[in-house]
């Protein structure tokens, strides 16, 4: 099994932004020391609004503490994490095609390929479509951008490599002739789709593509099954081979001293995570995106979603001892053939002593009980 460390950029009131990146390099040449196979980052755009609550929601109990992610652009950062590590691979959840033109991320990801000697990892995805879709121009209607996205993947494709290449799509159209510099050192684009819906991973399958994911809502287990099922189904009506492909899972990660010590710390971090990422996506603006998130998730009043939120992820995700933790990768490892996890540390502005204590126990306790896979260059 790969391990893989997931590291957002949360930003508290309270901290200079230069002192957030730095934790995420010391992150980074952490989980190399340790022997984790990858770091892995996100792309967002925009503060929060400072005036929203959610429906239903007293403004007394909502408390964001922090700006969701203060990284627009992943490839910058990792390049930063790349010139101080040597070897674990750099991966991108996700650069959003929609959000550039497609050649231009195409020429920074390569670029980042031969900075860091052929350790790219590129995920890309969709995004959301609040405030950053519309803000980039991405089209209102989801089929189009759907159609879009496509097209921008197979771009993406078609131009890495440094060859010459021509294009002609509904969106895109480039002569003949071009050829993008630098030319990277992977010879194929490293290519992993963000995958947040079933659609992106039967699409994927059809591409012959692995995806990267994460439940949406953010935590629940059997969309990790459900996702894997369509892929596998998608791939056999399509006839195309992916049993090759090491499929993403993103996992709430906190290993912890004791059971108890674990469960309390995750539950309180959860609970801040909740709050600075509802801030960001607005989930539940009002009284009808609070009965579409109700369908989703079960929950019966707005009064309960974060308290609920926090308990599912201590009692589901990979928050406990390291023998909890080994115990429920197994189960991942049998049920769903998981053979690559992103474990998310350091989520809901835990403290970055915690969350390097953590990525050190899963080193020491954890990974002895997989096979272990350390990132070589």
């Amino acid at each position: 099994m790969k391990f893989g460390i997931f590291s957002m950029t949360h930003a508290p009131v309270d901290v200079p932004h230069a002192e957030i990146y730095r934790q995420f390099l010391e992150i980074a040449t952490e989980a190399e020391r340790l022997g984790f196979w990858s770091i892995w980052t996100t792309e967002h755009h925009f503060t929060s609004p400072k005036d929203y609550w959610p429906f239903g929601v007293s403004a007394d109990e909502y408390r964001p503490v922090a700006e969701y992610d203060i990284n627009p652009d992943p490839l910058i950062l990792l390049a930063y994490a790349a010139a101080q590590t040597s070897s674990i691979r750099l991966g991108t959840a996700v650069v959003v095609l929609p959000w550039d033109q497609p050649l231009r991320s195409t020429e920074r990801a390569a670029m980042l390929d031969v900075l860091s000697n052929g350790r790219v990892e590129l995920g890309v995805g969709r995004g959301s479509p609040t405030r950053e879709g519309p803000a980039f121009g991405v089209p209102a209607d989801p089929e189009v951008a759907g159609r879009r996205f496509r097209e921008q993947v197979q771009l993406v494709r078609r131009a890495w490599g440094g060859h010459e290449f021509s294009f002609e799509g509904e969106f895109y159209s480039v002569p003949a002739g071009l050829g993008l510099t630098p030319t990277p050192i992977q010879r194929e684009a490293p290519l992993w789709i963000g995958s947040a819906s079933n659609d992106s991973a039967v699409w994927a399958a059809e591409q012959g593509l692995p995806y990267a994911t994460i439940a949406w809502p953010l935590m629940l287990m059997e969309e990790y099954k459900t996702k894997h099922d369509v892929y596998h189904a998608a791939a056999a009506a399509s006839g195309v081979d992916v049993s090759a492909n090491e499929n993403i899972v993103l996992l709430y990660t906190y290993c912890g001293e004791s059971e108890d010590e674990a469960a309390e710390t995750g539950y309180e971090y959860m609970k801040q995570f909740q709050y600075i990422n509802e801030q960001h996506y607005e989930l539940l603006r009002d009284q009808e995106r609070f009965g579409v998130y109700l369908e989703m998730t079960g929950y019966k009043t707005p009064e309960n979603w974060v308290h609920q939120n926090a308990m599912y992820s201590v009692e589901n995700h990979m928050v406990g001892t390291a023998d909890t933790i080994v115990e429920r990768l197994k189960f991942h490892e049998e049920d769903l053939g998981l053979k690559y996890i992103l474990m998310n540390h350091g989520w809901g502005g835990m403290p970055q002593d915690k969350a390097l204590a953590s990525m050190r126990r899963i080193s020491e306790h954890v990974m002895p009980h997989f096979s272990r896979v350390a990132a070589t260059v």
